[in-house]
C-alpha cells in the first residue's frame, strides 16, 4: 500500500480546509481535473469538465474504477505516483489518457492532497492532442522538406529578407568551398550581387571570381525570402567559348578561301548531285555569260549546254562521286546552247 511508504509519512500534503469550498471550485472548474484515492488508486472524484473533455455521459463512468486502467502506461502511472510520494510537490508530466476508444494526449499535473483526512492525489489535465497532432505533421513536413532538399544536385540555399542563409545543402558547401557552419546565419548578398533586389523568379549568369566560377544562377521569390539554385557551368562557358573562336576562325579561313576561289583566273564551280550550280566563281558566271554568281545560283547544268555535253560531264561527276578517286586534267569539250565549242582541261 502506497500510504504506507516512509518518505510519503514525512512529506507533508496540501490539506483542503474546507471540503464545501474545494467541491464547488472543483466541480465547476473550466480545468479538467480528477482526484485519486492514494490508498486504493481509484478514482474518486471527477469534475465536470473532464466529464465532458472524454465524452463521459455520467461521473459513475470514472469514479471507483483504478486511474491506470485509463493511462496507455500503467507502469508509467505507477512511477508517477511515487515520485510524487518522494518529492512531496507538484509534478508536470506529458501523458496519454485512453477512454471509450478515444486518445487524447495530457499535459497533467498532480499533486498530494488531504480530503476528509484521507490522501489524494489531485490531478489538472490539460489538452494538448490537437497541439501534438500539429507537431507531429510539422516534424513530417520538416523531414519530407529535409528529404527533398538533400536530393537537390545543384547548389541550394534558403535566405531571409535580410539575406541571412536559414538552409545550405552540401552541392553548396562543396561547389563554392564554404561549409554550412561557416554561412548559416551571414548574410550572402556580395556572393549573389545579380539578384539583390529581384521580386521575381530570375535565371542569371554571374562570375565567382575568388574560385574562377561561372554559376548559373535561379532564384525563386517567396514570403519568406528567396530559394536559390546555382550549377556550375565553368566547363560550359569554357566550351562555348572555344566554340566562338573556332566559327570564327572557321569563318576567317572560308573568307579566304572564297576570296582564293573568286579570284582565280581559272573557271571554278561547284555542283549539287543534280548538276545544279551551288557555288561559282567570277571567271565561270562571266564565262556563262551572267554578270554575277546570284544569275546562276541554283541553275542547272542543262540550261547553258546541249544534252549530250552534260551527259557526259555529268558521268565523270557520279564516277568521281561514287569511287572518290578524283580525275585531274581531264579534256573535255562543252557545247554551250547557241552552238558555242569550248574546250576545257577539267579536274
Amino acid at each position: 500500500n502506497l500510504a504506507d511508504n516512509k518518505l510519503f509519512l514525512n512529506k507533508p500534503a496540501c490539506n483542503i480546509q474546507s471540503d464545501h469550498w474545494f467541491q464547488a471550485t472543483f466541480t465547476h472548474s473550466p480545468i479538467p481535473q480528477v482526484v485519486t484515492d492514494l490508498n486504493t488508486g481509484n478514482v474518486a472524484m471527477v469534475n465536470e469538465a473532464m466529464l465532458s473533455l472524454s465524452g463521459a455521459t455520467a461521473a459513475a463512468e470514472f469514479i471507483g474504477k483504478p486511474a491506470a486502467d485509463f493511462y496507455s502506461n500503467p507502469q508509467a502511472r505507477l512511477a508517477i505516483i511515487t515520485e510524487l510520494i518522494e518529492k512531496g510537490e507538484s509534478l508536470n508530466k506529458e501523458t496519454i489518457f485512453f477512454y471509450k476508444d478515444k486518445e487524447l494526449t495530457f499535459l497533467t499535473s498532480s499533486r498530494l492532497v488531504k480530503l476528509n483526512a484521507i490522501q489524494m492525489i489531485l490531478t489538472f489535465f490539460v489538452n494538448i492532442t490537437l497541439q501534438k497532432k500539429n507537431e507531429e505533421e510539422a516534424r513530417l513536413i520538416l523531414e519530407q522538406r529535409n528529404m527533398v532538399l538533400s536530393n537537390i544536385t545543384d547548389g541550394f540555399c534558403l535566405v531571409n529578407h535580410q539575406w541571412e542563409v536559414t538552409y545550405w545543402n552540401a552541392e553548396a558547401a562543396t561547389m563554392l568551398r564554404i561549409p554550412e557552419d561557416a554561412i548559416m546565419g551571414g548574410n550572402i548578398s556580395t556572393i549573389f550581387k545579380e539578384i539583390r533586389a529581384t521580386h521575381t523568379v530570375l535565371h542569371v549568369e554571374s562570375y565567382f571570381a575568388p574560385l574562377n566560377l561561372w554559376l548559373l544562377i535561379s532564384a525563386y521569390p517567396s514570403v519568406v525570402g528567396l530559394s536559390i539554385y546555382f550549377r556550375d557551368i565553368t566547363d560550359k562557358k569554357q566550351a562555348v567559348k572555344e566554340i566562338t573562336l573556332l566559327h570564327e576562325t572557321l569563318g576567317a579561313e572560308r573568307k579566304l578561301l572564297r576570296t582564293i576561289i573568286d579570284y582565280l583566273p581559272i573557271n571554278v564551280f561547284v555542283n549539287d548531285a543534280q548538276a545544279n550550280k551551288i557555288l561559282v566563281n567570277k571567271a565561270e558566271y562571266e564565262f556563262l555569260g551572267a554578270s554575277s554568281e546570284a544569275e546562276v545560283l541554283g541553275v542547272n547544268q542543262l540550261e547553258f549546254f546541249d544534252d549530250a555535253s552534260v551527259k557526259i560531264f555529268l558521268e565523270h561527276s557520279r564516277q568521281v562521286m561514287q569511287s572518290g578517286i578524283p580525275f585531274i586534267n581531264k579534256e573535255t569539250t562543252l557545247f554551250k546552247i547557241d552552238g558555242t565549242k569550248t574546250c576545257f582541261l577539267v579536274t
